[in-house]
């Protein structure tokens, strides 16, 4: 699973947190009324951009529970970000793009 979005005041967009909160009767099922579903495991990565100070830790905070909850785990080790994008458009970041290629390999 690739999760692929800008960072907007420091967290993800609305669009992208309302996809995860569809996902509460999944959490519900799991931890309260322990009947966890069987997912099958999957890996994750996450791709950002950000604007500004660049800071996407609340956007890594939700979507480490959003992979978490979905059975998909590393997309700390598979996060490719532009954390600059006011001074260094992300087509131009060739450190973000270098993790991207990675990512997809």
């Amino acid at each position: 699973m690739v999760i692929a979005s800008p960072v907007y005041y420091g967290t993800l967009p609305g669009s992208v947190l309302s996809l995860m909160s569809r996902l509460q009767p999944w959490h519900a099922a799991t931890f309260f009324l322990n009947q966890p579903l069987n997912l099958r495991h999957k890996k994750s990565a996450a791709i950002l951009t950000a604007g500004g100070k660049g800071n996407q830790a609340n956007a890594n905070h939700h979507l480490s529970a959003f992979f978490r909850m979905v059975n998909a785990e590393g997309f700390l080790d598979h996060t490719a970000c532009s954390p600059n994008t006011d001074t260094i458009p992300a087509q131009e970041d060739e450190q973000a793009i270098a993790a991207v290629i990675e990512i997809a390999s």
